[in-house]
């Protein structure tokens, strides 16, 4: 009997270690399931606070005009690997910004120009929301301030444009901008930093410029601004430097200061752009960088403090 009973009970042992087992098993792949069900892509969520479901989104008649320019980094067939997977990552990253901004309930229109024609395509094959709000335009070399104005003068007078830096996306504070204002002041934001694990690839924390502890450096992002008419040819020379220099920002808020008449105003810590730059990517524009905002016939070096939005007519 003592061997009989040894082995009964050695059965509801097992029996009751696999009820536990499939138990256990059953819960987590349900769990897992949920998981999977309820987690996108890519969590849009926390950079669109407070603004709209994409599904919402429409063009607002008044909404603002991005520009910037969208480079092709894996071009070059002689880099070595990591580097070219990099590259890839970083346009991606860049993708998700367009994306983001595309989201944005306060943008009209990105306006997207690039050189390269691989560019385009990959936008048609990039799945985002939105993307009846996007325009490619064509330019043909590396482009300046220049390029852009002349694509301002061409399609976008009278329109509330954003000059923006393509690794920047917009965020909150765009609807508390007075856009009548636009025509006499001109907005050089300063960029914000957050967690962006959740966006991209190279999922970093990017530094605050803009925090409550931090003080002024010089640095902005994005320009706001509306011209009611084209820009001579004189101050188009004026402009034609890359955006990529040490100091161009600097150069580019002289101009309007100067040359334009306009009012800067910086309130980065009412109206927030944030910088995306995680991917740490073997192509840079090092090398190619020069200072222009000193020695040039004249020092050109305009600055725009932190400050409050322009008040209300």
């Amino acid at each position: 009997m003592a061997p009989l009973n040894i082995y009964k009970g050695f059965i509801l042992i097992v029996s009751c270690g696999m009820s536990v087992w499939l138990l256990r098993t059953i819960i987590k792949d349900l769990t897992s399931s949920k998981q999977v069900k309820s987690k996108p892509s890519y969590n849009f969520r926390q950079n669109t606070e407070p603004h709209k479901s994409p599904s919402t989104l429409g063009i607002p008649e008044d909404g603002f005009h991005i520009i910037y320019f969208f480079p092709k980094l894996t071009t070059d067939p002689t880099q070595r690997v990591v580097s070219q997977i990099l590259n890839k990552q970083r346009e991606l990253e860049l993708m998700k910004v367009s994306e983001l901004n595309l989201m944005h309930d306060q943008v009209a229109q990105l306006h997207v120009m690039y050189l390269d024609d691989s560019v385009k395509q990959d936008f048609i094959n990039y799945k985002m929301v939105n993307k009846h709000k996007l325009t490619m335009h064509k330019v043909h070399r590396d482009p300046t301030h220049r390029d852009t104005f002349e694509l301002i003068n061409n399609k976008l007078l009278k329109k509330n444009l954003i000059i923006l830096n393509n690794d920047n996306y917009l965020s909150q504070g765009w609807e508390s901008i007075n856009k009548t204002s636009l025509e006499k002041v001109m907005y050089a934001l300063t960029r914000r930093g957050r967690n962006e694990t959740s966006n991209s690839p190279g999922k970093c924390s990017m530094p605050d410029f803009c925090g409550p502890t931090n003080t002024y450096i010089g640095s902005h992002d994005a320009f706001a601004f509306r011209l009611t008419k084209p820009i001579n040819e004189e101050l188009l020379r004026e402009f034609d430097f890359k955006m990529y220099h040490y100091g161009a920002e600097n150069v580019f808020i002289w101009l309007f200061q100067n040359k334009m008449g306009f009012q800067t105003l910086n309130p980065c810590k009412e109206v927030y752009i944030y910088n995306m730059h995680c991917v740490k990517t073997g192509w840079t524009y090092t090398g190619k960088k020069k200072r222009i905002n000193v020695n040039r016939v004249r020092k050109q070096s305009g600055m725009a403090p932190f400050s409050l939005l322009a008040p209300l007519d």
